[in-house]
C-alpha cells in the first residue's frame, strides 16, 4: 500500500535503488521528525535504554522503539508483516530514512518514476500529474521517468501501469 492519510496526495515517487543511499528503516511509523539529527538511531544505541536504538532481531520486544540498519531490509519487512498480521499500532506502512543530500546529488536519475493510486480523485491525480511535468521540464533530459498507475488489487499482473 501506500502511506494514505488525511493530508496524502495519493501518490508519489518511486526511487531508483541504484542512485538512492538507504540510511535506516523502521517496520511501523518510526516517527522520524523526532529522531535528531537525521532520524536515526545512534549507532551506539542497541537496546532499549536509548530511546529509539537498532532492533536486536524480528522478535524483539520493544519493536515499537527499534529501527533497522540500511543492510536489514529483509529484517524490517519480515517484522513489519508480523506486527500488521497481529493488528499492532503504526503498522499500516514502514517508513525508510534515505539520504537526501545523495538523493539530491543524483537528480533526476535518484527518481525512476511519478505515480498516483487508483483511489486517487481527479484533484489528486492532476497533482502528480503537474509535479511529474514540472521535473521533466526541470530536467529535460529525464524524459524517460515515467507517470504511472499504482492499483495493487487491480487486474493486471503488476501493480504499476504506464498512464502516458
Amino acid at each position: 500500500g501506500v502511506y494514505d492519510l488525511w493530508d496524502s496526495y495519493n501518490g508519489g515517487v518511486l526511487l531508483s535503488p541504484s542512485h538512492t543511499t538507504i540510511k535506516c528503516s523502521y517496520s511501523r511509523d518510526g516517527f522520524t521528525y523526532n529522531i535528531y539529527p537525521d532520524g536515526c538511531p545512534a549507532d551506539d544505541c542497541v537496546d532499549n535504554n536509548c530511546g529509539v536504538y537498532y532492533c536486536n532481531g524480528v522478535g524483539d520486544e520493544f519493536w515499537w522503539k527499534c529501527g533497522w540498519r540500511a543492510n536489514q531490509l529483509s529484517q524490517m519487512l519480515s517484522m513489519h508483516e508480523a506486527r500488521r498480521s497481529q493488528g499492532a499500532d503504526h503498522t499500516d506502512y514502514n517508513e525508510i530514512v534515505v539520504d537526501v543530500d545523495n538523493y539530491l546529488h543524483a537528480l533526476p536519475h535518484s527518481i525512476q518514476a511519478f505515480f498516483y493510486t487508483a483511489r486517487a480523485d481527479e484533484g489528486q491525480k492532476q497533482y502528480v500529474t503537474g509535479a511529474h511535468s514540472s521535473f521533466k521540464h526541470s530536467f529535460r533530459h529525464a524524459a524517460a521517468v515515467p507517470l504511472l498507475k499504482y492499483d495493487p488489487g487491480g487486474s493486471n499482473s503488476a501493480p504499476f501501469v504506464r498512464v502516458s
